[in-house]
């Protein structure tokens, strides 16, 4: 897939004249998250639920021309999973967490401009790959287990990467985390044009997990429980609705003749 998009990029950028217009501004917005487990028999003992989180970042956006540009943003993001065990004949667990990830999707987008009332209108569609690290997180975990051998149900807990494993206490232990995961992200918005080079815009996008990108183990996720580990096979699908600032420079303008010239 990143081949591919690769070989867009540069198809694009070889058979169009370049305006060397970027775009550039901040965008924040709310997302709702969901985790997928790669085993079927997992999701059938563990039920996942949808959990809201936020996002944050700068985002910005060179154009080949009208109808062609890449966006790149770099955002930071809180993601949060919920995971109950439900298995008749195993006793309950719940576990809710909350993960750190800095957020870096290179994505091309499509799109068509209109003129509403004399005012610039621009529709557009994005698709492209989004690497996301994970930074580390936190969460409460409860069980009865938990309940028999500590005075703390649910317990708090933070996440330690590639520690060796001192007091369980507060603390979930991954051995072998795969920080670097990736998605696809797709999706749409609306850019409005404020006049001056200056634009609003609102953005809605999906991001599904890409298979075998997990976030670690079957059981990377060590508690230092006997009757439950976090299983860490699996992946994040969200959905994310922004909105953002975003101003255009003229690049040519501002190497060639030392000025930035608007529009």
């Amino acid at each position: 897939m990143i081949r591919f998009l690769l070989l867009t990029f540069i198809s694009i950028y070889g058979l169009h004249p370049v305006h060397a217009q970027l775009s550039i501004g901040p965008k924040a917005g709310t997302h709702v998250s969901l985790t997928r487990f790669a085993e079927s028999d997992y999701r059938a003992s563990h039920t996942s639920y949808i959990v809201p989180g936020y996002h944050g970042g700068i985002a910005a956006n060179y154009k080949a021309n009208k109808l062609y540009s890449i966006q790149f943003e770099f955002l930071y993001s809180r993601i949060g999973r919920h995971v109950v065990r439900t298995d008749p004949y195993r006793s309950r667990v719940t576990n809710r967490s909350s993960y750190h990830y800095i957020n870096m999707p290179i994505m091309l987008r499509l799109s068509k401009h209109k003129a509403i009332r004399g005012n610039h209108l621009e529709v557009y569609m994005n698709v492209g790959p989004s690497f996301n690290y994970w930074l580390g997180g936190s969460g409460r975990i409860a069980s009865s287990e938990i309940e028999e051998n500590t005075s703390m149900n649910p317990m708090p807990y933070d996440i330690h990467f590639n520690e060796s494993q001192g007091s369980y206490i507060n603390s979930m232990y991954v051995a072998h985390p795969n920080r670097l995961q990736m998605s696809l992200d797709f999706g749409g918005g609306v850019l409005f044009d404020l006049g001056f080079s200056n634009h609003i815009f609102v953005d809605l996008r999906t991001s599904l997990g890409i298979g075998k990108t997990y976030m670690g183990e079957k059981n990377g996720g060590d508690f230092g429980l006997f009757d439950y580990t976090e299983n860490l096979e699996a992946v994040n699908h969200i959905f994310a609705v922004s909105a953002g600032y975003s101003r255009d420079f003229d690049l040519r303008a501002i190497f060639v003749k030392g000025k930035i010239k608007r529009r």
